[in-house]
This record gives structure tokens, C-alpha cells and sequence, in this order.
């Protein structure tokens, strides 16, 4: 746990300290025991998460940890030694279903909510005792009441975003309302905070934009002129804001009447950026949208960065409010972090887009090796964020890019149901 902890906030511990807890390929918790507690495995497990490339002792450690509670598991033996909690085993079952790499902020509060006993629950040694600065009830409340008001704003903000797509008609571009709710509740199960609603809201907005404008061109196999053409007109939109306006109604070289409601949307967007910092960033968010259009317009892969697309507008919209902010974006690391990202994400959607393919277990061996990528390309993602250098950018912008990541995985590790059951829990579910 200390591992964890430690590393989710920044200092640097070796991974060697876990060398001291194996033994013949085997780790334990305290030495010569025949049996070793749940939580202590359980701890470890999560720990091992946090691995960076080339952490062998971490691989180790965590396949170990893994089957052994799996083991438990199935054996109906997640029954710790040390506590008598409310429930155990739900915790230990929630994070074996769901890899860090998977689990989203809001989801796992939500689901620990129902699982912390607060003061009921008991620990043993000698004797059954309470430690109530661990195990509290005003903890409890506290934490309920903190879910509840989030939750009454994340609402609110549904409300909002649903007016925004009638509004705007994207209906008629192709994006429906559950993928609307979906691009929502992902931001919002990554970045909660009353205080970071323009993040959600940007994030949002980014997804259903590009979404309808992949869906367009995907579905009528349009040519390289055509997307050259969009790029004309998404560059006249950008350059004078009356013509945005004007274009309401009118046809274009697409002969489509969303192309212009579409750019017109982003047009807003960029509006709205100007609004909050009270500077002009206009150029900036419209060439973090040129350069995606830019990637795709010849070669027509209109997936492989826009990771970096989402991020850069969630930061241009949310978080740069100073001069020496923007200029963090064309930043070494910055670009770094970009790439690693892309590429990640794409393998991700790859991924994805194999599942109706693939049995629950995968036997192809081209399909492991991808897996492999993934696992290794987030390891590296997980180390840039969470180390820092003496020439660093902003935290906040660094840990975007890890949110937006883990927002792919989550989509890619589980299926449409259980992302359904985990919507109407986390949205609207009410807390009891």
C-alpha cells in the first residue's frame, strides 16, 4: 500500500523492496507463514499495478497475487485472518475485474461506498478491536454526502449537454443519444470535481464531434477529396466567424447540410474557450483541430491520434489560463506524452473493434502479442506522468493524458453491459 501511494503522488520508491517479500517465486506477507492474509495479497496486487517498464519483480509479484486471490475466489475463501469486514470480498472482486488500467475514479468510489463497513467493521490479533481513525462512520457520511452533491451537478450537467445536442442537431449527423451519455459519463467517471466541469463539458463536446465526423466519412467511404474539401471549409469557418454563421443552411462542396452545423459547433467551442480565460486561444484550439484533420484528410486513419485531439482541447479549454501554460504545449515532454498516447489509445480501439471476434479467453497469438503492446506502452504512460523531471511540465496537464487513457482501456476491457450497469450506477443510481 505504501508503494501505491507513494507512486500515485509522485516520489520515487524502487521496486526492489519487494524483493524481500519472495522466495522461490512465491511472495508473502510475513515470512514462514503457511497461509497468507487476503488484504496483504490483495494490496499487492494493486501495488503491482503501478509497475514501469522493465519492473520483472512487479510482473512477478502480480500474476502471483492474481491467481492467488482467484484462487480464493473460487474457493468462496476471500475471508481475511486479520479483519472482519463488510465486504471483502467485493472489494477483492472489483479490483480483479477491474485493472487499474480500467478503473475509472467514480466507479471505484461508487462501488467502495457499498463495500466500506465504516465502524462496524473489526479487526483481530490478540483480541477484537476498532480503529477508528481508519474505520469511521463520519467517514462514511462524509463521503456519501460528497458522492450525493457531485452527483446532483453531474445531472445538471447532463441536462445541459442534452439541450447542446438538440440544439445543435447532431442527431442528424449521426450520433445518438446513448453515445452522447457514454462520451459524458467517461469524462465524468474520470474527472469528477465540481470544480473541473468545463474539463468534462470539453471532453465531451471533443468525443461527439469527432465521432460524427468519423461516422460521416467512415459510412459513405468518402474519398480523399472530399476530406481534402472539409479541411477547405473547416478553415474558411475558422477564419471568419459570420461566414459560420451565414453557412447555416447552406450546401457545401459536400452537398451535406451537417458539414456545416458541425463546424459551426466547433466554431462555438472555440467561442467559449475565449470566454472563460479572457484570452484569445482561438488559434490555438482550432490548430489542435486542423492538425487532426491534417492526419487523416491523404491517408483517411482518422483514429490514429485523436487521443491527442481530446487532451489538447480538454487543456486548451480547462486548464491553460496563462501564457506560460500554452506554451507547455509544444513542450518535449508534451510531445512525448502525445505520442505515447496515441499510440496507445489506437491499439486500444484496435483492440476493441476485435472483441466480437474473439472468445472470452484469447488463444491468438497475434491478439496476445497486441495485448503485450498495450500493457507495455500504458507502463510507460503510467512512468511519465507519475515521475517527474527538473524540466517537467504541469501536473494537471500530465495526468489528462493518463485520464484520457484509461478512458480507452476501460472501453476496451468490458462489455456493453456491464459499461450500461456501471452508467445507471454511477449517474443515477442514488446513494443510500
Amino acid at each position: 500500500m505504501g508503494l501505491r501511494l507513494l507512486r500515485l503522488h509522485g516520489h520515487h520508491v524502487s521496486a526492489d523492496v519487494f524483493r524481500h517479500f519472495e522466495k522461490d517465486g512465491e511472495f508473502f506477507c510475513y515470512s514462514g507463514q503457511s497461509t497468507q492474509p487476503i488484504t496483504g495479497m490483495y494490496n499487492l496486487n494493486r501495488a503491482c499495478q503501478l509497475l514501469f517498464p522493465g519492473e520483472k519483480i512487479l510482473e512477478d509479484a502480480k500474476r502471483f497475487s492474481f491467481k492467488f486471490l482467484r484462487e480464493k475466489q473460487a474457493s468462496n475463501e476471500l475471508l481475511d485472518k486479520w479483519i472482519i469486514a463488510k465486504d471483502l470480498p467485493g472489494e477483492v472482486g472489483y479490483a480483479l475485474d477491474t485493472p487499474w488500467y480500467a478503473s475509472l475514479p467514480r466507479v471505484e468510489t461508487r462501488f467502495y461506498l457499498d463495500q466500506y463497513g465504516g465502524a462496524d467493521d473489526v479487526w483481530i490479533g490478540k483480541t477484537l478491536y476498532r480503529m477508528h481513525t481508519i474505520n469511521n462512520n463520519k467517514l462514511l457520511e462524509l463521503a456519501r454526502l460528497d458522492y450525493k452533491n457531485c452527483q446532483a451537478l453531474h445531472l445538471l450537467e447532463w441536462d445541459t449537454i442534452q439541450r447542446w445536442y438538440i440544439e445543435c442537431h447532431l442527431g442528424e449527423v449521426g450520433t445518438c443519444k446513448k453515445n452522447l451519455l457514454f462520451a459524458y459519463y467517461l469524462a465524468t467517471a474520470s474527472i469528477f470535481e465540481p470544480e473541473k466541469s468545463k474539463k468534462r463539458l470539453a471532453w465531451t463536446k471533443t468525443k461527439i464531434f469527432m465521432e460524427a465526423i468519423v461516422s460521416y466519412f467512415e459510412n459513405e467511404g468518402s474519398s480523399a477529396e472530399h476530406r481534402r474539401a472539409f479541411l477547405r471549409e473547416f478553415r474558411k469557418i475558422g477564419s471568419n466567424e459570420d461566414r459560420a454563421n451565414n453557412m447555416w443552411h447552406k450546401e457545401t462542396i459536400l452537398g451535406q447540410r451537417f458539414v456545416p452545423i458541425l463546424l459551426r459547433t466547433i466554431n462555438q467551442l472555440l467561442v467559449d474557450a475565449q470566454l472563460t480565460h479572457g484570452e484569445d486561444i482561438r488559434d490555438n484550439l482550432h490548430q489542435a483541430w486542423e492538425m487532426w484533420i491534417l492526419t487523416w484528410q491523404d491517408e483517411g486513419d482518422m483514429r490514429r491520434r485523436e487521443a491527442e485531439l481530446v487532451v489538447r482541447t480538454i487543456n486548451l479549454c480547462a486548464d491553460c489560463r496563462a501564457p506560460e501554460q500554452l506554451s507547455q504545449l509544444s513542450h518535449p515532454r508534451h510531445k512525448h506524452l502525445s505520442d505515447v498516447t496515441n499510440e496507445v489509445c489506437y491499439k486500444l480501439l484496435q483492440f476493441q473493434n476485435q472483441k466480437p471476434s474473439r472468445n472470452k479467453q484469447i488463444h491468438d497469438n497475434d491478439e496476445f502479442n497486441t495485448t503485450l503492446q498495450i500493457e507495455s506502452d500504458m507502463q510507460e504512460l503510467v512512468q511519465l506522468v507519475l515521475c517527474a523531471s527538473s524540466d517537467d511540465i504541469d501536473l494537471d496537464i500530465k495526468q489528462t493524458f493518463l485520464a484520457v487513457a484509461k478512458s480507452y482501456y476501460y472501453a476496451a476491457h468490458f462489455t456493453p453491459a456491464t459499461i450500461d450497469f456501471h452508467v445507471a450506477k454511477v449517474l443515477f443510481e442514488s446513494v443510500i
